[in-house]
């Protein structure tokens, strides 16, 4: 057997893998078995027929040996049906090649092994998708597969000569891998189209989703008058089918209204032109209704530039028309009723001018109430006047003798204390202690009265920095305290800074003073907000008091605790109060007897004056 012949023959055998590639296409486009078990059974079944065809239709070499493309079915489905299909083709096609029968009857089942499992290896190795595979990757499959066929040969043929091998060698090395790089090609293709056809469907189903389920009648005239594409609102807006459209493309003409067939006529014209263009008309539905159309037509060219017909769009603009209607017809009754009243202007005249009368008279009334604001004005200031004078009166009247006291108090007991028994210097003492009472009670008195007549200078204050100012201020004029006192981060205010120092004075002096008696005084100052409203408080563990008395607490002269427990002369809370309530304020307390209390005041976030 020549060279010649050799070829010829495996090329023969070669061609009958031309219907693998069919049955790889029927199993993907036409058979339709969703158990993927029977599926896989019923390929295997398919690709083993084919092999044994293939092996029927042989080239027989010497003593039993024949030569075929099997190899080729074997190793093409392990890539493309994958392993079950494959091991059923490998099963019938060794049951096939043991009653063939011959010397090479070992050699052909270890063939029928090699080719299927290499294909199945090389699909598990190779980890990319089958349509990125290329002639290349299947012709070194087939060079792979072909190779391992000549040494299976060679060793398992022991009256086999190296003549003949090397006849057959040769023209297996060279065609099978090419077949080998074709077949799988041909695969690949199909895979293609199957992805592409995949494609579009799915760009055809985005496309019909976005234009059948779109509210505007669309549609797509090509340029020599027939519908290309007409969409499913059609049938909502004019009661006609997408199909009574595409069969009568002249069907949108028929149904305008004939008092605007004349405005269409005009719009096609346009349309000739390739212009885009917009109108309104009226069309009679198919159930006899008479609906408003806003019509807009775009020309389409394609991408090398052909004119490719019109798509247009309708939309149902009859609410919207109604509504219009019904504005023209209420602008023509406003215009006779202005017509109508022009009739009354002169007695409308008359009005007014009583109402001129009624407001002169009401212009003399202001301007009486006016003078009188005034007159009460200056007599306010005037009584302002007498009351800081008739202060500083109670200052400098007052004080002076209550200096006298104090001073003569401290002679005697300092110059003559000796010649004093231990009830006199008491008595002395308590004369001493009360003048001083009394004029801290002159100062706060004439400070609460101050208060009502400053005037509130509103600016951004730092909370923070000017409660520690009061902290340093409060031991510079009383001395050194016990008292733990914690100061959180304090939120800025809108607020009167020298007066809100006052506030901050009169609390923090009242929680040091309340809290002197416990064995670790412990003071706590925070703030916090509440919608529009920042609060802050003074909280002690000292004295407390008891609640149903804290309404008393902000009254002149108000005192829960008698002298002998604790100083003071029941103005300070006063001031407190007043002072918050000219920021539009308030203030509260809460405490309990021997267990604490919590001063607080609430100021507007947003204060201006």
């Amino acid at each position: 057997m020549n060279h010649l012949t050799t070829y010829l023959n495996l090329l023969n055998n070669s061609a009958l893998l031309l219907t693998l590639v069919y049955l790889f296409d029927f199993s993907r486009s036409w058979i339709r078995i969703r158990n993927l078990f029977l599926l896989n059974f019923i390929n295997g079944i398919g690709v083993g027929m084919i092999g044994m065809f293939i092996m029927y239709m042989n080239m027989p070499l010497d003593q039993g040996v024949i030569i075929d493309s099997r190899t080729i079915v074997l190793s093409i489905s392990g890539i493309f049906w994958g392993p079950f299909p494959t091991l059923v083709a490998m099963l019938m096609t060794s049951i096939f090649r043991y009653f063939q029968g011959g010397a090479g009857l070992l050699a052909g089942e270890l063939l029928i092994l090699m080719a299927g499992a290499v294909g199945m290896i090389w699909r598990m190795l190779c980890k990319k998708e089958l349509t990125r595979y290329r002639f290349v990757d299947f012709y070194v499959l087939g060079l792979l597969v072909h190779s391992l066929w000549v040494v299976i040969l060679h060793f398992s043929l022991k009256r086999f000569g190296i003549e003949n091998l090397t006849q057959v060698m040769m023209p297996v090395l060279i065609i099978y891998p090419v077949i080998t790089g074709l077949i799988g090609t041909l695969f690949v293709s199909r895979l293609d189209k199957e992805r592409i056809i995949e494609t579009l469907r799915k760009n055809d189903e985005t496309f019909s989703i976005v234009a059948d389920y779109n509210t505007n009648w669309d549609y797509w005239m090509t340029p020599d008058g027939q519908l290309k594409y007409c969409s499913r609102s059609c049938l909502e807006v004019s009661g006609y089918s997408r199909e009574e459209f595409i069969n009568n493309p002249t069907l949108l003409q028929q149904i305008v209204y004939h008092e605007d067939k004349s405005l269409l006529e005009k719009h096609l014209l346009m349309k000739k032109q390739r212009l885009r263009d917009f109108l309104d008309f009226r069309i009679v539905r198919k159930d006899g209704n008479l609906i408003w159309i806003n019509h807009s037509c775009t020309p389409v060219y394609g991408n090398n530039g052909e004119y490719l017909g019109h798509r247009a769009s309708n939309q149902d603009i009859t609410p919207r028309k109604l509504a219009e209607l019904e504005i023209v017809k209420s602008r023509e009754e406003i215009e006779k009723l202005l017509e109508t009243t022009e009739r009354s202007r002169i007695a409308l005249l008359s009005l007014v001018e009583d109402q001129r009368s009624t407001q002169n008279k009401l212009e003399s009334l202001n301007a009486n109430l006016e003078n009188k604001i005034l007159e009460r004005t200056e007599q306010l200031v005037l009584a302002n006047k007498e009351l800081e004078a008739f202060s500083y009166s109670v200052s400098h009247d007052l004080r002076a003798p209550i200096r006298g006291i104090i001073g003569f108090s401290n002679i005697l007991i300092q110059e003559h204390g000796e010649a004093f028994g231990e009830e006199e210097r008491r008595l002395l003492n308590i004369v001493r202690d009360s003048a001083k009472r009394m004029g801290q009670l002159i100062d706060d008195l004439l400070a609460f009265s101050r208060l009502a007549r400053k005037e509130v200078e509103i600016s951004k204050t730092d909370m923070h920095e000017l409660v520690h100012h009061v902290l340093t201020e409060i031991t510079m004029q009383h001395g050194p305290h016990r008292a733990e006192i914690i100061v959180d981060e304090l939120h800025a205010a809108n607020c009167d800074a020298s007066l809100i120092r006052q506030v901050w004075i009169n609390l923090i002096s009242n929680a040091i003073k309340f809290s002197s008696k416990r064995e670790v005084p412990c003071i706590k100052i925070r703030s916090c907000h509440h919608g529009n409203t920042i609060e802050y408080s003074v909280e002690d563990n000292g004295a407390g008091f008891d609640s149903r008395y804290k309404d008393k607490l902000f009254g002149v002269f108000q005192r829960l605790h008698s002298n002998r427990e604790f100083d003071g002369t029941g103005i300070g809370l006063a001031n407190v109060k007043r002072i918050v309530s000219r920021h539009g304020g308030y203030v509260s307390a809460d405490g309990e007897p021997d267990n604490g209390a919590r001063f607080s005041f609430f100021l507007p976030e947003n204060l201006n004056h």
